[in-house]
């Protein structure tokens, strides 16, 4: 189907331009008309008084009749295709005025948050239809408000319900040591550890989504503060045999909670050693008076090592990202590469705060 705006347009042309066909062809044929009128006959005019013509006057009239039809037509052409030009803009203009509301609608309905899905859907001064089209978003809108936060609710009680039993495991395992293989009992302290960061996450995305998690925003360098956690990775990507290249930009200041922007950090940069190879590129620069964060590597042509919690991490980034300034979050994928990119919105500096702020 058509869009709304060129169906309006067709429409007006197809109906101008055959208005002013038929009105030269109207014109055509009635002077064609005066042209074979026989004599003694009169042509009516269009004025008071009837035209009669004589048979000398027809021979007269007729070549001066065509030359006027010819020039009359010659004339009524350009003006047919000056209005169908016409006709043509004004429906551009009445669509865009038409579907003014729909764009509202769609600017309204793109800042829905994921961690709250509601907005402002008043428009009282539209149409019936679609008045009828934001009644059923309402009604979906509120479908998966009750939907999303049943679910958060059940997995943060599903997380604390877990955390008291592994903590019992792991106190048996610990006075049980003598009675257990070593191998056997330290295998089983990672299994509970593993699983116990696992509750852990799935309770931070929870509380994240539900808006209860405890901030505690200042204003700090994110740069200087990048740096020092790229500092500690680089160990591990030594370790690893890998490359963990730190392209350093401007001091950049935002204002957010400095233990969370550290965890985005921890996770992201986690990510690239588990699930990656090769050589890790981390950069920030300033962008539209904007921090902007990169983080690629190249891809693992196997599955990772710790399949159980793929993708978790990217959920608590996108949960945790939900309560700093971030503009932009977008995720670059391919067949060899994975890269992600945050923007987040910068402060000037304060004077009060230090370059290397202490992390707790």
């Amino acid at each position: 189907m058509r869009s709304l705006r060129s169906r309006m347009v067709i429409g007006a042309a197809v109906i101008s331009l055959g208005a002013g066909l038929m009105t030269a062809a109207f014109v055509y044929w009635r002077l064609g008309g005066w042209m074979i009128a026989p004599a003694g006959t009169s042509v009516d005019d269009g004025s008071a008084q009837s035209m009669p013509l004589t048979s000398q006057g027809v021979v007269d009239a007729v070549p001066a009749l065509r030359q006027v039809r010819g020039s009359l037509l010659l004339e009524l052409l350009p003006f047919v295709i000056g209005v169908t030009g016409l006709f043509l803009l004004l429906p551009v203009v009445a669509a865009k005025w038409l579907l003014d509301p729909i764009h509202e609608l769609n600017c309204r309905l793109a800042a829905i948050d994921a961690v709250q899905p509601r907005v402002d859907l008043d428009f009282p001064e539209v149409d019936k239809e679609i008045r009828e089209v934001i009644r059923h978003f309402r009604q979906i809108l509120s479908k998966l408000t009750v939907s999303l936060e049943d679910t958060r609710e059940y997995a943060a009680e599903a997380a604390h319900e877990l955390r008291t039993p592994l903590q019992i495991i792991r106190l048996k395992l610990e006075t049980s040591q003598a009675k257990i293989d070593p191998i056997l009992s330290e295998e089983l302290q990672e299994e509970v550890h593993r699983l116990r960061h696992v509750v852990e996450q799935v309770l931070l995305v929870a509380k994240a989504g539900r808006g209860r998690l405890t901030l505690q925003n200042s204003r700090f360098d994110a740069t200087s503060l990048t740096e020092d956690v790229i500092e500690d990775f680089q160990l591990l990507a030594t370790e690893e045999q890998r490359l963990l290249k730190w392209l350093e930009g401007p001091s950049l200041y935002i204002e957010a909670d400095r233990k969370y922007f550290r965890q985005v950090l921890h996770a992201l940069l986690t990510n690239a050693l588990t699930h990656g190879e090769g050589e890790i590129r981390v950069k920030v620069r300033e962008h539209r008076r904007k921090l902007r964060l990169f983080i690629g590597n190249k891809v693992k042509a196997g599955p990772g090592s710790n399949d159980l919690s793929l993708g978790l991490g990217l959920r608590v980034v996108k949960a945790l990202l939900g309560t700093m300034p971030c503009t932009c979050f977008r995720r670059y994928s391919g067949p060899t590469t994975y890269g992600v990119l945050i923007d987040f919105s910068t402060v000037p500096p304060s004077s009060s705060v230090s370059k290397h702020p202490p992390v707790t």
